[in-house]
């Protein structure tokens, strides 16, 4: 079934996009969440706050993988590479930085 993910205020809620059942809620950030993203594969999501944290979601059980937190503003963008290793992020602070998404 396809499945899109989306935000309520600062938590990250997935849902059926056929149905619009809910489908989890993979938790939350401190602040509103601004961007999030599927990994080509499909295994992971990510999601950037207007905190400007970021988090790594794995997307079939909702476990949160990483925290990232070394920007100083909004998440303006947050994706993935094509290959699913690294994920870039753009902020309102004028800065843009890659993650590797095994390691943080």
């Amino acid at each position: 079934s396809g499945s899109d993910v989306g935000s309520t205020l600062d938590e990250v809620k997935m849902w059926d996009a056929r149905t619009g059942a809910e489908l989890r809620t993979l938790g939350s950030h401190v602040r509103g969440v601004f961007h999030v993203c599927f990994s080509p594969d499909g295994m992971h999501i990510a999601s950037g706050s207007n905190a400007g944290d970021i988090k790594i979601w794995e997307a079939k059980t909702g476990a949160e993988v990483h925290k990232l937190n070394n920007h100083t503003r909004d998440i303006t963008s947050v994706e993935f590479s094509p290959n699913g290793k690294r994920i870039v992020t753009s902020a309102s602070d004028n800065t843009v930085k890659i993650w590797d998404v095994e390691t943080g």
